[in-house]
Parts: structure tokens; sequence; C-alpha cells
């Protein structure tokens, strides 16, 4: 038997394909790569983790979302979950399977259901509240009372965002002598776990000289302690007596609504009440 060339095999595993899979499947995977391109297309890297094994994976897979498809994907999917298509979602994906001979395999997304990533989100929060108050430390910080002067305020904000310059206008604007110091934090994407535990470590050296942690947030950015690894909770609630957070929408439901001491639109104009 002559030797293939490697176009020829190609075509044979691409015409294999194409005979095995007419139709689309629906696919469970984590995103761990996804990048909005200039011409309107979406492009994905989909994982299945080892449970047993950190950072290990069973599969990956390239995956392609039109533009077409894309625009009404990406819309739809906001509108239901409240957060945009992101590294570390796990997603149920209405998926059709490709085989080129130049770029290999890879899907094509056609659907992805919201509601399976709300389940997995409600599952995850459930576990995470359920360690939280299995450690004794869930309430932590609500249970605490704020000192009767607050004055030395650690913050954690992104360096030029919005709300911390607002934040930091309003101290000016009380009257009060406030010391701040901002631990500048990442505050969108996937460097956000890392950079929050980073700064609240950076903190915690110095725990007595802050009364009081605010972190800055703000509504587009839906930063939420559900995207802190569980191992990074503990030091949270037992390394600082009180935790403030500001956000812009407070009628979001996360668990730092009760990890947090005081959450708020403007949690300054409550400090007030104890100065």
């Amino acid at each position: 038997m002559s030797p293939l060339k490697l176009s020829e095999l190609n075509r044979i595993v691409q015409n294999v394909l194409s005979l095995h899979f007419t139709d689309t499947l629906w696919v469970v995977a984590e995103i761990s790569d996804c990048r909005e391109a200039a011409n309107g297309h979406c492009y994905m890297e989909l994982v299945e983790k080892e449970e047993e094994r950190s950072g290990g994976f069973t599969a990956k897979a390239r995956a392609n979302v039109w533009r077409n498809v894309w625009q009404q994907v990406k819309y739809d999917f906001q509108r239901q979950t409240g957060r945009s298509l992101a590294t570390g979602l796990k997603i149920l994906a209405e998926v059709s399977v490709q085989f080129h001979e130049v770029y290999g395999y890879s899907l094509t997304i056609h659907d992805i259901d919201a509601t399976y990533t709300l389940g997995e989100q409600h599952k995850k929060r459930q576990h995470i509240l359920q360690q939280l108050e299995e450690d004794g430390v869930l309430t932590l910080n609500q249970e605490l009372v704020l000192p009767s002067l607050v004055q030395r305020i650690a913050v954690i904000s992104a360096e030029g965002a919005a709300g911390y310059g607002d934040f930091m206008h309003q101290l000016e604007e009380s009257g009060y002598g406030f010391q701040t110091q901002l631990f500048s934090a990442t505050m969108q994407g996937t460097k956000v776990a890392e950079s929050v535990i980073a700064a609240l470590d950076t903190i915690a050296t110095e725990f007595s000289s802050w009364d009081v942690v605010v972190i800055i947030r703000g509504e587009e950015q839906r930063v939420t302690l559900m995207d802190l690894k569980i191992t990074n909770w503990q030091p949270m609630s037992h390394n600082f007596r009180f935790l403030l957070s500001q956000v812009s929408d407070t009628s979001a439901t996360t668990l730092s609504l009760t990890l947090w001491h005081i959450h708020a639109a403007k949690p300054l104009l409550r400090l007030q009440l104890f100065s």
C-alpha cells in the first residue's frame, strides 16, 4: 500500500466525521478562553477538567461562534444570567463537529442554554455557603461591631476606576480626616480572584494599621466572591474584622451579601452613622 499524503489522510478524516456527525449535539464543557474578534466572531477554547487532579484536563476543543449567531447568543445569555460569557463558566452548548484539512478539529456553536449555567452557579453557591457555615465564618463580619470612629480605610479597587474616584470624592466632601490607601487589584477578567486575594494578603501583613477594608466594584464588572477559590474564603473571613463592599448594583444577590459587613452603593454614608 502506497503512503498517503497528509492532505489525503485529512480528507478521509473529514469525510468520516461528516458521515457520522450529521446532526448537532448538546455538549457540556467549561470555557477556558473566550475572545470576540474585530470581525464579530467569537473564538473559544472548551475544556473538561479532571475532578481528581487540580489543573488537569481530560479533553479540549476549539470552538467558533460565528457573528450571526454570536450576537444573539451573548445577548440572551447576558439577559438570562446577568453576566457575560467568560472564562471559567460551565456551559451547555449545541454544537456541530467540523474538521478542516489545514486547521483540524473544531466545534461550531449554534446555541448556548443559559439555564444550565444558572443551575451550575446555584450548586456552586450552595456548596460554598455550606462550607462557610461548617467552618463557622459565614456571618463573621456581620456579627462584629464597627469601631466608634472609623478613620483608617484600606481600599481594594482598580486604579483609575470611576467607582474608586467617586468613593474618594465622598471622603473628601465628608469633612472627616480619613486615612486611605489604595491596594490596586484587577476587577475584570480571569485574574480577579488572584488579584483581590493578593491585595487582601498585603493588607493582612499590616492588619493593625486599618479599621476597615473597602472593596469597590462596578455593576458592569459583576465581581463576586463566587469567583474566588473556596480555599481562599477562610483567610478572608478570619483575617479581616470588617469587609465593606461598594457596588453600583445593590440588588445583585451574591455570596458577598452574606460575607460583607456592609454592602451598599455608598458605604461611606453608612460609616458616618458610626462616627
